[in-house]
């Protein structure tokens, strides 16, 4: 199995995807910024006490996308984090070796970390994104009503502020998703024999779907992800390829359930030549078992589950 060239000392790490949101949410910073500070000159220069509330708008806009930044930030970062501690040479040998803290055990062995972000998270960051993009979408709108009964209808500040409205519905709509999967469907949780595994081993796997509702279709997906990050001038790209793809179980006609697994004893098995996870710096590879379900009148699932392969010399 191929490995990702080791970064030179100038690479940064992995910007993605806060490079992006940073962009979306500059013009959010911005305004705020703006807002901030004419409202602090009109409120302690000019003697107009409105001026501090349009100060505490402007701080509120302004903060919004760094607790956004982050709250992703954090959910990155935990991604990274390592299961157990690890000493020895082995360890000290491969630094960029991914750690995880908090490792929880089931009935059937590890508890794998959901990769994605977990429903209640996604909803209270969409929930507070939706409250405020739509707070302020609906304020200017009014306003833009308001001043109309006072001398004609301003078309083009309506026409520009309904973008703005239809973002915020597609974010309601959005929020309504994540209730809605975390209310009718919930997370998946997924049991792995042993954890970390090494090149060589095998394991056996064991899915749960809480619940009480059909699922039309199931797939479980064993894959070893590459993931590099480069800088093109001034662009930063990310490049992802699966260097190990295999299908570990298929099923249809299933129905989840809060005592019986969806599958039980699926075989898990690293190749003998395979690369181990690491992290280091753009560069990253990364095993995981995909769930894919589809759901009846219901969201569907597609979360991604890590777990660890080490290298030899830590093999238990």
């Amino acid at each position: 199995m191929p490995s990702i060239p080791t970064p030179g000392s100038a690479s940064k790490a992995n910007a993605n995807p806060i490079g992006c949101l940073l962009i979306f949410f500059l013009p959010f910073f911005g305004f705020g910024i703006f807002f901030l500070l004419s409202g602090l000159k009109q409120g302690l220069f000019d003697g107009d006490s409105s001026g501090f509330g349009q100060a505490g708008f402007g701080l509120v806009f302004a903060a919004f996308p760094a607790i956004i930044l982050f709250a992703i930030r954090k959910q990155e970062h935990k991604k990274g984090k390592l299961i157990g501690t690890g000493s020895g040479t082995a360890f000290a040998a491969h630094p960029a070796w991914p750690r995880v803290k908090n490792q929880k055990t089931g009935q059937f062995g590890t508890v794998l970390q959901n990769a994605s972000v977990g429903s209640g998270c996604a909803i209270l960051v969409i929930g507070f994104f939706a409250l405020f993009w739509n707070g302020i979408s609906w304020t200017a709108a009014i306003g833009i009503f308001n001043d109309a009964g006072g001398g004609g209808m301003k078309w083009g500040a309506l026409a520009f502020i309904s973008i703005f409205l239809l973002i915020g519905l597609g974010l309601i709509a959005l929020l309504v998703h994540q209730i809605l999967r975390a209310v009718l469907v919930g997370d998946p949780r997924l049991e792995l024999t042993k954890e970390p595994l090494a090149p060589g081993d095998r394991a056996r796997l064991t899915v749960f779907q809480p619940g009480n509702f059909p699922i039309t279709s199931a797939k479980i997906t064993l894959i070893a992800q590459e993931r590099a990050t480069y800088r093109v001038g001034t662009t930063t790209h990310t490049a992802e390829h699966n260097v190990l793809e295999e299908v570990l179980a298929e099923a249809s006609d299933l129905r989840a359930s809060k005592t019986q697994p969806l599958f039980s004893n699926l075989q898990v098995v690293i190749p003998p030549n395979a690369m181990h996870s690491f992290k280091l710096g753009n560069n990253e590879l990364a095993w995981k078992i995909k769930v894919e379900l589809d759901i009846p009148n219901r969201p569907d699932v597609k979360d991604d589950f890590l777990f660890r392969v080490a290298p030899l010399e830590a093999r238990s």
